[in-house]
């Protein structure tokens, strides 16, 4: 309780929840969360105050942040009001220990490791990382004692606060950690909503939204100040908000009723004239100091306020004295540091200053920042409010003050590039600075997920710049990757074509641009036979220019990925591609890293598996190294891809964890690609739930897209879990509505053999064989004549289903084996061990029960072995019709009880961890995966080993006589 405090009225039960809460830590369910939720004035500080002291009566750490109104642009303020100064503290050999091999990572983040030597530069899109090095960090600062993390009024926290709040709510750190939040719900951002909101209905938080004191209890809080009716009037006026309360009770004054409004809170009319009156008690030249400290910050230093206020140091110590006499302010633990009593108040004293003052005061302050070194990122919001257009200097601070942002924070940054271009001078001098600036703007709203505003911010400097200016085109091409991005194919793509037919020249280097986005925007339409002529004229173009190789590469690898779509992937046009990736340097290949969409995809997508996935590692490393997030979504999935066809499972699972945090910050076409290839990916592991909200959600996203390829392949992902769920005829209504109605499909295309077969499998389903005769046909003319096996495998697999549908058993077997066969020799071993399982059910059908077994049993080891425990189900099932126990993966040599070798990597890496005595969500934290993804692991470990229970666990693990260490 801070001095002169009342004791805390009518909150017995949210007290008691608290204790509840923090009695709970340590147990095996780790980490948790506390929201206090409420208005303003309701008490919500008092409460994190409140649990704060029970906290440290246990001997946990605690740690307090508060996100302050006017202070929403220093990158991630609330985490370093928390945990900076506790971090300094510590001393360099604590921190660095505490960190672990991530100070890199956490001084994106957190002030007190930004000397960590740099090994490589942010990546906007990649932020996530840093988010998961602060939750180990909270973690292993959390140790035996426990850690309380408090973040009050978080309605006001910055961008990059909100991003890593979220983070972490979805995905608390492991152990014994407790984090509260308090907010103002009215005001909250959508994101932060939607966060809060799931930790609450999976039943992860406890929240608390305070009510309004009672009459009874107004009245206790009260207690002399006010009695009988006067109190009852007060308590009309203040609706029972503590806050408020008080508010009237200190000024003993009761103004006229009603509301009025205050940056978007609601204060009642007598609370406004009470504080107002409160304020005009303090003498003018205290009341001078305390609108510095409003404009210095909340909690605000003494020597800063004295400045912003225009008073020496010596006058203002005298004057805080009086400012502490009448409890507006109060001290800090820190030294030199001082805090207003509520936001309320601090508002209300920033406004009772004239704009020209506050002004002033911005200037004064940014000047004394500017003489102590401080960061750019410090002084901006106050440069952004003092300074007056023309002055180079203010223009300097924002720009570094983005610079320093823009891949930590991207959205104050772009925040500081927009101040710093409105306080340009008019005319041509600034014109080409004006330019950069807003490019560098749209680059930091593209970093943040605002894809809208970015493509917004390029369409205004497309308008003023002039038709023959340089930069032109590439702003024209940039702006069309963007909307591409955005799903918006056919406005590109018209963008695009007004640019191109300006250009009389063909071969010239702005030609050869705009020719490889036209070939990019035919691709996302399907509009090959287009595609294939415009990356042929682009790569004829950057041929004969000769110098820019990295253009040379991506208009190969357009004219391969054309070809592979118009049904003629025997050439090797992909080949040649990424032999001229291959020897192009990595400064080159950093100039255009969509390299990864037109080598690494199409390799991809012709079974080049190994190639495919070193090649898209390549783009990622590069990407990374120099700080470039753009394309990084469009690599990691199609890297992703090749990944599950070559059945490195355990590595797809990874990178499509990478890819799915990079989506929710970036945004774009592409999350729906990631989010429909974890669809794949939970598919083939069995979890079936998990599928089908990533598999909905791709969906969502797609139907945002023009039509085209990605809402086609966003409709395939989705019909690939249904029809595994049992709901063939949903399955079909949604591969046909996002691809067109039907007719898209309906004309045999390269690409869409998958897409058959989940077609022909609904329409055997629904018990009509003709119409999935139909379906299979077109995939084996979709199957590029056999070329591409799995391609060929899912073609043959819809065939045999057709005929095993019919009741022609043979047939069916001939076409799954011979399937099976040449999925398994192109290293295709999900598609080998699905094709084996099918023609072990035509075998049954046929009698030849011995073979059946043997072929089954072979398909559920080769699934067992890559971790596809969904697929492995089947196998099962089809061999207990037959009466045969499902075959177990025995290690060799270990007798015939069921090792660790039985497991997939990920499988025993969690079978150790578990053995260990880490709970699920310890577990999940750890190795980054979602905490029931771990649950279903650990299921399939438990069947896999003959086990029960995690005791069983420890003793097997313990008995395979140190192997699993």
């Amino acid at each position: 309780m801070r001095p002169g405090e009342r004791p805390l009225v009518g909150r017995e039960e949210e007290l008691e929840a608290l204790a509840g809460v923090l009695n709970a830590m340590g147990g095996d369910q780790g980490g948790s969360v506390v929201q206090i939720a409420g208005e303003p004035g309701i008490g919500k500080s008092r409460m994190l105050r409140e649990l704060a002291a029970m906290a440290r009566a246990r001997g946990h750490v605690v740690l307090a942040g508060r996100a302050a109104e006017f202070e929403g642009e220093v990158a991630f303020g609330v985490f370093r009001d928390a945990l900076d100064d506790w971090l300094l503290a510590c001393g360099a050999q604590r921190r660095a220990a505490l960190a672990g091999d991530q100070e890199v990572e956490l001084a994106v983040v957190l002030s007190a490791f930004e000397g960590a030597a740099r090994r490589r530069r942010d990546v906007e899109q990649e932020r996530h990382r840093s988010y998961r090095a602060v939750r180990r960090l909270l973690a292993t600062m959390a140790g035996g004692s426990g850690l309380v993390l408090i973040l009050d009024d978080v309605q006001w926290a910055d961008p990059g606060s909100v991003e890593l709040l979220c983070h972490v709510l979805a995905h608390p750190p492991a152990g014994n950690v407790l984090v509260a939040v308090a907010f103002r719900p009215a005001q909250l951002v959508w994101p932060l909503q939607r966060a809060l909101a799931s930790v609450v209905r999976e039943h992860e938080a406890v929240r608390m939204d305070l009510a309004p004191l009672s009459v009874e209890q107004a009245v206790e809080l009260l207690g002399a100040d006010l009695r009988g009716d006067v109190s009852r009037r007060v308590y009309c006026e203040s609706g029972g908000n503590p806050f408020f309360l008080l508010q009237l009770a200190r000024a003993q004054r009761l103004g006229q009723s009603g509301a009025t409004a205050r940056q978007g809170v609601v204060v009642p009319a007598a609370v406004g004239v009470a504080l107002a009156s409160e304020l005009s008690s303090v003498s003018s030249v205290a009341h001078v100091l305390l609108q510095g400290a409003a404009v210095a910050g909340d909690p605000f230093d003494l020597v800063q306020a004295a400045c912003a206020a225009g008073v020496d140091e010596a006058s203002a110590l005298d004057r805080l004295d009086t400012l502490l006499a009448a409890g507006l302010v109060s001290a800090t633990d820190v030294a030199g540091r001082f805090a207003f009593r509520h936001p309320i108040v601090r508002g209300a004293v920033y406004e009772s200053a004239s704009s020209a003052w506050r002004a002033r005061a911005h200037g004064r302050l940014a000047a004394l920042l500017a003489v102590a070194g401080v960061e750019a990122g410090v002084q901006a919001p106050h440069v952004e409010r003092s300074a007056r257009k023309g002055d180079r200097d203010a223009v300097a601070v924002l720009i570094a003050a983005g610079d320093a942002s823009a891949q930590r924070a991207p959205a104050v940054a772009a925040r500081w590039y927009a101040a710093a271009r409105r306080l340009l001078t008019d005319g041509p001098a600034e014109e080409e600075r004006r330019i950069e600036l807003q490019v560098a703007e749209a680059t930091a709203l593209r970093g943040c997920g605002e894809l809208a505003a970015s493509q917004a911010t390029l369409d205004d400097l497309l308008e003023r710049l002039p038709a023959a200016h340089p930069a032109r085109v590439r702003v024209v091409a940039w702006c069309a990757a963007v909307e591409h991005l955005l799903g918006r194919h056919r406005h590109a793509g018209a963008r695009v074509t007004v640019a191109r037919e300006a250009i009389q020249d063909s071969e010239a280097a702005d030609a050869v641009l705009l020719e490889v986005e036209l070939a990019a925007g035919c691709g996302y339409e399907n509009r090959h036979d287009a595609m294939h002529e415009h990356a042929q004229q682009a790569l004829a173009g950057a041929t004969g220019l000769g110098g820019d190789r990295a253009l040379h590469v991506v208009a190969a690898g357009q004219v391969a990925l054309a070809r592979y779509f118009a049904g003629a992937p025997t050439d090797d046009a992909v080949g040649r591609a990424a032999a001229a990736m291959d020897r192009l340097e990595d400064a080159e290949l950093a100039r255009r890293l969509d390299i990864g969409l037109w080598v690494g995809w199409t390799e991809a997508v012709l079974e080049r598996h190994d190639a495919a996935i070193a090649h898209c590692q390549r783009v990622l490393d590069v990407s990374r190294d120099t700080g470039q997030g753009a394309t990084l979504l469009v690599t990691m999935t199609a890297q992703a891809w090749a990944q599950i066809r070559a059945g490195r499972l355990h590595e797809a699972e990874t990178t499509l964890t990478e890819a799915v945090e990079s989506g929710r910050l970036s945004g774009g076409v592409f999350f729906a690609v990631a989010l429909g290839l974890s669809a794949v990916l939970a598919t083939h592991r069995g979890d079936h739930q998990a599928a089908l909200a990533a598999g909905e959600e791709c969906v969502r996203l797609g139907r945002t897209s023009d039509p085209g390829l990605i809402r086609g392949m966003s409709g395939f992902y989705l019909a690939n879990v249904l029809i595994e769920v049992g709901q063939p005829r949903r399955a079909r209504g949604v591969l046909l509505e996002m691809s067109g109605g039907g007719p898209e499909l309906e004309t045999s295309r390269s690409g869409h053999a998958a897409a058959y077969e989940v077609l022909t499998r609904a329409e055997v389903e629904l018990g009509r064989p003709d119409a999935a005769e139909f379906w299979a046909r077109r995939a084996h003319a979709a199957a590029h004549g056999g070329a591409l096996a799995a391609e060929a495998a899912f073609a043959d697999r819809a065939m045999a289903t057709v005929a095993l549908a019919r009741g022609d058993a043979q047939r069916a077997a001939q076409l799954a084996q011979h399937a099976a066969d040449r999925a398994h020799a192109s290293n295709a071993p999900v598609e080998a061990a699905r094709c084996r399982v099918l023609a072990g059910r035509a075998l049954a059908d046929q009698g030849a029960r011995a073979e059946a077994v043997a072929v089954l049993e072979s398909a559920a080891h080769e699934l067992s072995r890559v971790g596809a425990d969904g697929y492995r189900a089947d196998a099962d099932k089809q061999l207990r019709r037959l009466g045969r126990r499902a075959a177990r993966v025995v290690a060799a040599g270990n007798d015939a009880r069921p090792g660790l070798d039985s497991l997939t990597e990920r499988e025993r890496e969690i079978a150790i961890l578990v053995s260990r005595g880490h709970s699920n969500r310890a577990v999940a934290t750890a190795i980054h995966l979602s905490e029931k993804t771990v649950e279903r692991h650990l299921s399939n470990v438990f069947r896999k080993l003959g086990v029960t229970g995690r005791s069983a666990l420890e003793l097997l693990i313990g008995a395979d006589g140190g192997r699993a260490a």
